[in-house]
This record gives structure tokens, sequence and C-alpha cells, in this order.
């Protein structure tokens, strides 16, 4: 997968669990914050992401890393500053990388299980490959971001439009 993919589902369940009422940075921020939760099972970093791609995407790594990452926000924001849909909302971003990965036809599967089972798990989806990280800008590679940006685009723009008909109707002032 890409990070189109992954970027476009964290901002989907960002779109959601923001509040309407916080101001524009506060939204954008926050937002931000859970699309980098999207991503986190691939940052490079060492041991990490890539390199070890089997401890990285481990739902059991996955939730104890979900767990501390909302206890360290929680201790640095305050135990009331942030409603509790944002904590799901982060935790579920980070999940979601590990379930959309499953869906990739690479033939490998991901070690969900590990360190419990060496056993992979592959949900694989015809049209969605894994791009080339040796030829970044090659014609296999823009194909995998346009299908996955078509995909998860769609559900994106989908969701916004669907909260922009859910958005409270401003009432008019009586003269």
């Amino acid at each position: 997968m890409t990070p189109v993919g992954h970027t476009l589902t964290g901002l989907t369940i960002a779109v959601l669990a923001t509040p309407r009422e916080w101001s524009l940075h506060s939204r954008v921020s926050t937002m931000a914050a859970i699309v980098l939760l999207a991503n986190a099972p691939d940052f490079p970093f060492p041991g990490w992401g890539h390199d070890r791609y089997h401890i990285s995407h481990s739902i059991i790594v996955t939730t104890v890393g979900v767990l501390v990452v909302g206890l360290v926000v929680r201790l640095l924001v305050g135990a009331r500053t942030l409603p509790l849909r944002l904590y799901v909302a982060g935790g579920l971003a980070w999940y979601s990388h590990l379930l959309l990965d499953t869906m990739y036809n690479h033939d490998k599967g991901l070690a969900m299980y590990w360190p419990l089972s060496p056993g992979r798990l592959s949900l694989a989806v015809p049209w969605f490959s894994v791009m080339d990280r040796h030829h970044l800008w090659s014609t296999h590679n823009l194909q995998v971001w346009a299908i996955e940006a078509a995909v998860y685009g769609t559900v994106f723009a989908a969701v916004c439009y669907g909260r922009y008909l859910t958005r409270p109707k401003k009432t008019p002032v009586a003269l």
C-alpha cells in the first residue's frame, strides 16, 4: 500500500471524529495527528516499518502503541481536554493501516499476530497492488496511486459530503 490510501483513510476517520465547533487550527491539528497515526506502522524508524514489517504491523504491537500514544497525549493535554471519540479515532486510524495492508496482493499476507503466531492474514483484493519502492515514479506506481485515490478518495468525498449535509443549519435573523 502507499501513503495515499492510509492518509485518505486516516483523514476520513478524522473528519468523522473532529468536533465541528473547534477552531480551524484545532481541527487541522487534530486531523494531521490522526493521519500520522494511520501511517504509523510505515514510519522509517530503525527496527520499524518496512525494515521490520512483522513488528510494526502486528496487532499486539499496535495495541501497545495505541495505548502508549493515548496515555502520552492524555498526560500532555490533560484528562478533560480531548473527547473520547478522538482517542478512539486515533486508535481506529492506526488499526485501519493493518486492515488495509491485508488487502494488497503481494502474496505475503500480514503477520498480524506476531509474536504469538507466525501465521499471516491475507484478504487480497485483485486490483490493489503494492508499489515498487525502488522506482517511485514508475508507471506501475502511478497506477497504484490512481487506484487508491479513486477508491479511498471516493469514500473520503462521500464522508465529507455527508458531514456537509448534516451540518447545523443557520437560522435567519429576524428583523
